[in-house]
């Protein structure tokens, strides 16, 4: 475990629930989060390890996700991390295929206040 971490801790009002986030005093970096039930159950934690520069960033090579309670667990490990390599406009083109036939949204029905329009 590590010690001397700076921590942030308070709730969200919109949720009834507790959060602590814990920073390395050095880059100020989060390497652990705790979400809390208020009766003080703990629901998720979190962890951040393994950091590493890409660039100007300092990603975390290695998330903890746990739901003590129910007994999940879930790592994700990062390797060969590039930021945006060749990102080009066309793999944002919009590619309609020949022959599919095209209505102006304005063209469409309204909608019912709870669903969605079916425009398929």
């Amino acid at each position: 475990a590590r010690e001397n971490l700076y921590v942030w801790q308070g709730t969200v009002e919109t949720a009834p629930r507790y959060y602590r986030i814990s920073f390395e005093p050095y880059e100020w970096r989060p390497v652990r989060f705790d979400v809390e039930e208020p009766r003080g159950h703990l629901i998720l934690q979190g962890w951040y390890e393994d950091f590493f520069q890409v660039g100007e960033f300092s990603l975390p090579a290695r998330i903890t996700l746990a739901q003590p309670e129910a007994g999940r667990k879930v790592i994700w490990q990062y390797r060969d991390v590039q930021i945006n390599p060749g990102v080009t406009p066309g793999l944002f083109r919009l590619r309609v295929p020949p022959g599919t036939e095209r209505q102006a949204i304005e063209d469409l029905p309204e909608p019912a206040a709870d669903t969605l329009p079916q425009i398929w």
